[in-house]
């Protein structure tokens, strides 16, 4: 009786945002099962990779719950988060499944950690700037190596997501709130400043042979969409939003010099997708950027945008 007293409180005290960080933390983890799926591979084997995503992208997707957020706060658990990737890898080194050195991965890790901790309690300011640039030039620039966890998908592509972008904000001290969208008004805002985001986006991406019309594999939208959103949305409105265009309304004052010069950082750091510099992309991410730091994070306040 006891034991049914105490799981209807925990029931109880769970909101809606965290069943639905919940459900798309789980979902997450299934898809990567499924994918990763192949004849003849090893149920253990799969199981133990499943298992090593789970706890390298789960706590990041778990932002969204702000009862997991609170636990993850603590320095202790941030700090063991931002350690997992290379703690994973000498895993799979001592397994026999992966010959690449974890040293790329635990200097990225220290780096974070060494950076972060002594700002922890301080407001977000000039001297973040070498952890944001620790976070984020390693990935832009490819220099991290790490385990394969499935085709196409390895460590290194994982530690700049929950390390870099997710967990650098938690160990530091700072306050994240993220929003998977699901808030009361949400989906109406979120379709709402989508629509005119994409009623200008949408037309300078065709007028700039950027977007190009053609048959797609309808089937895939849906997948597609969830790893966009996972792999890339969120880091990038994590960083960008939640800590740069932070920094940027510190230093510029709230207002739109803040949101133009947040937009101008985004879209330089889509100069180097190749063919380098593609300046298409980068007008259009800056003109992107402008949109999330102006129409939606600003108004907001949660990543991603709009709440």
């Amino acid at each position: 009786m006891g034991r049914l007293t105490v799981r209807r409180e925990v029931r109880a005290e769970l909101s809606r945002s965290d069943w639905v960080a919940l459900a798309l933390f789980g979902l997450t983890a299934s898809i990567f099962a499924e994918i990763s799926w192949t004849p003849g591979v090893a149920a253990g084997r799969l199981a133990v990779r499943t298992a090593a995503f789970a706890a390298t992208v789960g706590p990041f997707i778990l932002l969204g719950s702000p009862t997991a957020r609170r636990l993850l706060s603590r320095t202790l658990v941030a700090a063991t988060v931002v350690w997992l990737p290379p703690m994973v890898h000498v895993a799979f080194m001592t397994a026999g499944w992966t010959d690449e050195s974890p040293v790329g991965l635990a200097a990225y890790s220290a780096a974070l950690t060494a950076l972060a901790l002594p700002l922890r309690g301080k407001r977000l300011d000039l001297w973040d700037v070498p952890l944001i640039l620790a976070a984020w030039l390693p990935a832009e620039f490819g220099l991290l190596s790490g385990a394969d966890l499935t085709s196409g998908l390895s460590l290194s592509t994982l530690a700049p997501m929950t390390s870099g972008a997710g967990f650098i904000m938690l160990l530091r001290g700072l306050e994240v709130r993220v929003d998977h969208g699901l808030r009361r008004g949400g989906v109406v805002a979120s379709v709402r400043e989508f629509a005119l985001a994409a009623a200008i986006l949408v037309p300078g991406g065709l007028a700039l042979d950027f977007i190009r019309p053609g048959p797609r594999d309808l089937e895939l939208l849906p997948l597609s969409l969830l790893v966009i959103y996972v792999g890339t949305g969120l880091p990038e409105e994590i960083l960008f939003r939640g800590v740069i265009h932070e920094l940027c309304e510190v230093r510029l004052g709230p207002g739109r010099l803040a949101i133009l010069a947040s937009s101008l950082i985004f879209g330089a750091a889509h100069l180097n997708n190749g063919p380098v510099p593609n300046v298409k992309y980068a007008a259009l991410a800056t003109a992107a950027g402008y949109f999330y730091a102006g129409l939606a994070y600003s108004r907001a306040g949660t990543c991603p945008p709009p709440r």
